[in-house]
């Protein structure tokens, strides 16, 4: 295991596979992702 965490900003097509192939090759103890959503509608 290489990093305690990994924080991805922006978790769409690219940052959703990073995200996943992170996980899977068990680079990360923890993947985190956060998106950006408009509060209103």
């Amino acid at each position: 295991m290489h990093w305690q965490k990994i924080s991805l900003i922006g978790v769409g097509l690219l940052g959703g596979s990073l995200g996943l192939a992170l996980r899977l090759r068990k680079l990360a103890a923890k993947v985190v992702g956060a998106v950006r959503r408009d509060s209103g509608g």
